[in-house]
């Protein structure tokens, strides 16, 4: 099973907590492969190069219950003046 996002990230800043707290004297393969994720994207990180998810916006959530509706009524009303639902 695929881990969530919100593990990965939780994942990644624990392994960066861990790898300075030993004074950066620990090799990042090993920090990363105690964590279990990319030694790549834990070096990035450690880096700078990378932001986390939160920073960078997020990913796409669901639409609440009312901009649901409003799309709905939206696009039924461009049904009824002729557009295509697409």
């Amino acid at each position: 099973m695929a881990i969530t996002t919100a593990e990965r990230e939780k994942r990644l800043t624990d392994a960066i907590e861990y790898f300075h707290a030993h004074n950066r004297s620990i090799r990042i393969r090993k920090v990363a492969a105690k964590f279990k994720v990319s030694h790549t994207t834990l070096r990035n990180r450690l880096n700078g190069k990378h932001n986390t998810v939160a920073a960078n916006g997020g990913h796409n959530k669901l639409l609440a219950f009312a901009q649901l509706g409003a799309l709905f009524l939206y696009i039924q009303k461009q049904a009824l003046t002729g557009f295509p639902c697409t």
